[in-house]
């Protein structure tokens, strides 16, 4: 952990210099202090009064790659922001957002100031399941489960494959908004943000294999309340 920490030190220090900022944030399991060496590095630029944040991006984009060529790099600009996705040799997974509001976050941010002069971070905690998003999830469900009955009883299998493994990535999304605290967490924190009993029973549900039975024996364990029809 000290070489991940030395990085992070590395870029704060690399982009505290340009410039036109006002102040550096960390993001993610960084600000948390839940890094480990597997998690990408996120960082925030607050531009300074005056200066665009596509014209800080540039200088950030130009710092951070000088002496390291990146593998992968993405680019998204909007009105008042951009972000910039890095790979960086040997692995390094980068986030850079620049802004120029000066009350930076959002719901379900984790941010921690670590250059510049103190900003009002707005940076705030839902308490409350997203309704709209577990409505979208359980909509998905029903419908992906709805067609088992059809693709077996055409015996598609490829389809009723792809169908199953979409059914296994919706419930995991299902157990994602049970627990609102754990959407701080990042997108490959799955494992530790699922509750404990819902990971195990994630966990114990049937492979699934391009096969009828094993298709059958996972709907039968996902639904166990809802007898699976083969479609004949």
């Amino acid at each position: 952990m000290a070489d991940v920490r030395a990085l992070v030190d590395h870029y704060v220090e690399l982009l505290s210099a340009l410039s036109g900022v006002r102040a550096v944030l960390l993001g993610g399991s960084f600000a948390r202090d839940a890094a480990d060496r597997w998690s990408d590095l996120d960082l925030m630029i607050v531009a300074a009064d005056g200066v665009a944040p596509a014209e800080l991006a540039d200088a950030a984009l130009v710092a951070v790659t000088a002496s390291n060529e990146p593998l992968l790099a993405i680019r998204r600009d909007s009105d008042h922001s951009c972000l910039v996705n890095l790979v960086l040799p040997p692995w390094i997974r980068l986030d850079i957002s620049v802004t120029d509001d000066p009350r930076p976050g959002g719901p379900r941010m984790s941010l921690r100031q670590v250059y510049g002069e103190p900003i009002e971070i707005t940076s705030s905690m839902e308490d409350t399941v997203d309704l709209e998003a577990a409505a979208a999830v359980i909509t998905q469900l029903v419908r992906v489960y709805g067609l088992l009955p059809v693709v077996l009883g055409r015996d598609d299998l490829i389809t009723a494959t792809q169908g199953s493994h979409l059914v296994w990535g919706e419930l995991v999304n299902l157990c994602l908004l049970v627990d609102p605290e754990t959407s701080r967490m990042g997108a490959l924190s799955k494992a530790q943000r699922i509750l404990p009993e819902h990971r195990d029973l994630l966990l114990s549900l049937p492979a699934i294999a391009p096969d009828r039975e094993s298709i059958l024996a996972f709907h039968e364990a996902a639904f166990p309340d809802t007898p699976c029809s083969s479609g004949d």
